[in-house]
């Protein structure tokens, strides 16, 4: 009891002795802080969070530095901070981890013409506060050619050049001969007879590791496969197009749709005699199984890819034709070549009873086709550009009846049970109607059309000038102008691909020009609105740092990362 009585009455004296003073005043403000951390160069969000990319040396190995950039409330110098950096790289499958010592900055070792990689976190402790920051970031070395455009030119077969534009952090390196720049001992011209490009970028499930694949159709029916990112030739001779023992595929042009994000990305091909491969993915092309009925012959002019089927135009029986997407379509990407398609072209029976002779697309020519989609793919409606002998011009939709071109890939037309794609059954109904104010040279590759705008809107170039034109009601904008005495000749927004990872490559539109023999490039970003960009400098190149200038410019091929921006 005595006890307790004590312990109240020294309580009561603490209490009593102690004043409450109020308006607290710790004088955080002579603390210093350190504010606006920074690395140079500077650091972006990639797959595994920040990140710094160092330019991959070519030639001879290389010490790179990355700095540390920061201001302070209370110091204008570094003496007071201690660096301290946790390195680690993988070395075979062993990790191993370095711990240095600097005043901000960090020196790494690249290898030549390899890629390296650094898992970095850096403690920055101020003994002025006893108080520590900490960062992770990772370095990666940026190969050569990441995330640019390449460029075919030349002027007669047998000397086309493959040409690259690099936009780098510290400037834009141009090369006029992209093959020569990575290898500048070796006297081969790989790309002397090319005609055309295509490109892939996709997650590679067997691997599990991202694949980027430039592809070179060759004159001869050949092409060749390389990785874009120091064109390392990839595969096998004929990984790109079976081999033929007569009448080679002579390539016309690549048409893309869908999402490589969702490995819901297809891809056909067009010959000039009228032939069409397809592919999943990978560019691996193949011959479709067969035609309906199997004495049946076809020669397609234009051609794209809806939510199921692949759509196309016959001028040689003046029809539509249509082929189903889900197919035997491989996984396996080393060995795409093995795989055997089993769906056949069938007759999609269009009836053009209700257009009338004048505006029916028989006696036109097929000029150019794309599936109108902005947000639904799926259920998106397959359009066709005609031309006339007079120089008119026609759009044709053309709208799934129960088994045509709709629903959703992979779940295609099965027969009557889903989907009947019985012979004598109209797979689409059709509506048509007369194009004022385009030019008369129009061709496939003067004619663009992007998911990311409005599906009213088109794309196309009348000499050295490019317009956006509205289908619905014919409204024209001219967005391009090059410079005087350059005609435009090849057009192509960066990507096809409608997928989460590719930010906004779609909105930039890669131009082609050419004046007498030489060539140029130009660049312009539109608005989702299809508007020019006015925050986005206009890029014109028409040589290399080394003086020498592009030729004829003959295809554009811009060749990003698979994850080349985060959707978040």
């Amino acid at each position: 009891m005595k006890k307790t009585i004590s312990l109240i009455l020294l309580a009561t004296l603490a209490t009593s002795c102690y004043k409450d003073l109020g308006n607290y005043d710790y004088d955080f403000d002579s603390l210093n802080e350190i504010r606006e951390v920074e690395f140079s160069p500077k650091t972006f969000i990639g797959a595994q969070g920040e990140t710094v990319e160092l330019q991959q040396p070519l030639s001879e190995d290389a010490t790179r530095r990355i700095e540390v950039n920061l201001s302070q409330t209370k110091f204008s110098d570094l003496d007071n901070l201690d660096f301290t950096w946790f390195v680690s790289r993988t070395e075979g499958k062993e990790t191993i981890t370095d711990t240095l010592h600097t005043k901000g900055y960090l020196d790494v070792f690249l290898t030549a013409g390899k890629p390296s990689q650094y898992k970095v976190r850096l403690k920055i402790y101020d003994k002025s506060t006893t108080i520590a920051k900490y960062f992770a970031l990772v370095v990666n070395t940026r190969p050569v050619f990441k995330n640019s455009l390449f460029v075919l030119h030349g002027n007669t077969m047998g000397t086309i050049k493959l040409g690259n534009i690099e936009e780098l952090p510290t400037g834009t390196n141009v090369t006029t001969d992209a093959f020569k720049y990575i290898y500048p001992n070796d006297n081969k011209e790989p790309f002397g007879n090319a005609i055309g490009l295509g490109y892939s970028a996709y997650y590679n499930m067997m691997s599990r590791k991202e694949s980027h694949n430039l592809c070179a159709f060759k004159v001869d029916g050949t092409a060749d496969i390389y990785d874009p990112f120091g064109l390392t030739p990839k595969f096998h001779p004929n990984y790109v197009l079976p081999p033929e023992s007569e009448d080679p595929f002579i390539f016309s042009r690549m048409i893309a749709t869908g999402e490589a994000s969702q490995l819901r990305d297809y891809k056909c091909i067009l010959s000039r005699d009228g032939r069409i491969y397809v592919a999943k993915t990978y560019l691996c092309f193949y011959q479709p199984a067969g035609i309906t009925p199997p004495d049946d012959t076809y020669k397609v002019t234009a051609a794209t890819i809806t939510g199921s089927h692949f759509v196309m135009w016959d001028a040689q029986k003046e029809r539509f034709l249509m082929l189903r997407k889900d197919d035997a379509f491989p996984y396996d990407e080393k060995n795409a070549r093995n795989a055997q398609l089993s769906n056949q072209i069938i007759n999609a029976r269009v009836d053009f009873t209700s257009l009338g002779q004048s505006l029916s697309p028989r006696g036109k020519k097929a000029l150019y086709a794309y599936n109108g989609y902005r947000d639904n793919y799926d259920e998106a409606h397959p359009f066709f550009i005609f031309k006339d002998d007079s120089n008119n011009f026609f759009i044709y939709e053309l709208t799934p009846t129960n088994g045509g071109g709709s629903g959703k890939d992979d779940k295609g037309d099965k027969g009557k049970d889903n989907n009947d794609t019985s012979e004598d059954k109209p797979q689409f109904t059709i509506t048509g109607k007369r194009l004022q104010h385009l030019p008369e040279d129009l061709s496939p590759s003067t004619l663009a059309y992007n998911s990311w705008f409005s599906t009213n809107y088109i794309f196309y170039a009348k000499g050295g000038s490019v317009f956006r034109y509205n289908t619905s009601n014919g409204d024209t904008e001219e967005i391009y102008v090059a410079p005087e005495g350059y005609k435009v000749s090849v057009m192509k927004f960066r990507t096809e691909d409608s997928g989460l990872f590719v930010a906004d490559l779609g909105r930039i539109l890669s131009i082609g020009i050419n004046k007498d023999d030489e060539g140029a490039v130009a660049e312009i970003k539109l608005t989702t609105a299809a508007d020019v960009d006015q925050a986005f400098t206009p890029r014109f190149y028409n040589k290399a740092e080394d003086g020498s200038k592009f030729g004829t410019i003959r295809d554009l091929q811009f060749a990003h990362i698979y994850f080349y921006k985060s959707p978040n």
